[in-house]
């Protein structure tokens, strides 16, 4: 029971006895019945500003709970990107193995984020279309990433003249500039999808 339908159910006995006693002739005279009917009146005005000022109170608790909620999924989704864009700042030095295991542990805080807030502060966020999107997206970005790594180390590992290191490293620039391209056309869609999943989660603030 919610703690702002108690006061009603207290009003409700006062009223219900109130009644009574003028129902039933329990007081005979006028002005006391008068009195006491001022009396529930004026309480039941108290009883109703406590009430109205609890909703008030409690709305105000869920909008502040749901904003901090939103900015941590802001914040959880952002890094994704941000992470790719400092890689492909620095691909000549690109670290594929690292990367690949950055997205992961990242990628998994943004569904281990949204999933904490599912259920009961953005009840059915995993079944919207923008989050399911961003997820095939991701996948996406793993799967190229993941045959960058791979292409990469076998390129190291062949590696026995300085006339193929030289060619491995042409090899391994050519890698890291097609996944770069790749990554940027993912990104794009990313942001677009982004952004239409950050207006539905506002929907709930409203």
């Amino acid at each position: 029971m919610k703690v702002y339908i108690r006061p009603f159910l207290f009003l409700f006995a006062v009223g219900l006895g109130a009644v009574s006693l003028i129902y039933y002739n329990l007081i005979e005279d006028t002005a006391t019945e008068v009195i006491i009917a001022i009396s529930v009146l004026g309480l039941g005005f108290g009883v109703f500003q406590l009430w109205f000022s609890e909703i008030k109170a409690d709305r105000r608790r869920q909008w502040d709970i749901r904003y901090q909620a939103y900015k941590e999924l802001i914040k959880a989704t952002e890094v994704i990107p941000e992470v790719l864009n400092i890689e492909m700042g620095n691909s000549l030095e690109s670290n594929p193995h690292g990367l690949i295991s950055s997205l992961i542990n990242i990628t998994n805080n943004f569904h281990i984020t949204v999933e904490a807030n599912d259920e009961l502060i953005f009840p059915g966020i995993k079944l919207n279309d923008n989050y399911t999107r961003l997820c095939v997206i991701i996948v996406k970005i793993l799967e190229r990433t993941n045959v960058l790594r791979k292409n990469t180390y076998n390129l190291a590992k062949d590696a026995d003249s300085l006339e193929k290191t030289n060619l491995d490293e042409w090899f391994k620039v050519a890698e890291q500039t097609n996944w770069h391209n790749d990554t940027n056309k993912l990104l794009a869609d990313f942001h677009k999808d982004k952004h239409d999943f950050y207006s539905h989660i506002r929907s709930y603030l409203r």
